[in-house]
């Protein structure tokens, strides 16, 4: 399922943190982080946005991500940022569009 979800990038990302045995369960973050996205992105451009189209970049420090949406049928490319945090059973994440 990772694969249809995460780009190549993403999944070497995954595995390198993994091997630290942290314990995150960091695929449900970037799952959950692309459907933050997807949810501001649809509105706006009203069309659908495939996981693949949007490569996460997590700010482990600050607890915050870059979204990138590029390479999609319709030509549309942008950015967008946001929030995360992990909780005991729960991820969270929030997209917004810059100010």
């Amino acid at each position: 399922m990772l694969p249809r979800i995460c780009t190549a990038q993403e999944l070497w990302w995954i595995n390198e943190r993994s091997a630290v045995g942290d314990g995150v369960p960091w695929c449900k973050l970037i799952f959950s982080i692309k459907e933050s996205v997807y949810k501001l992105f649809n509105p706006i451009h009203g069309v659908f946005l495939d996981f693949l189209e949007v490569t996460v970049s997590l700010d482990l420090d600050r607890k915050c991500f870059q979204a990138v949406v590029s390479e999609n049928a319709h030509n549309i490319n942008c950015e967008y940022h946001g929030r995360y945090m992990i909780g005991a059973s729960h991820v969270y994440s929030s997209a917004f569009l810059p100010c």
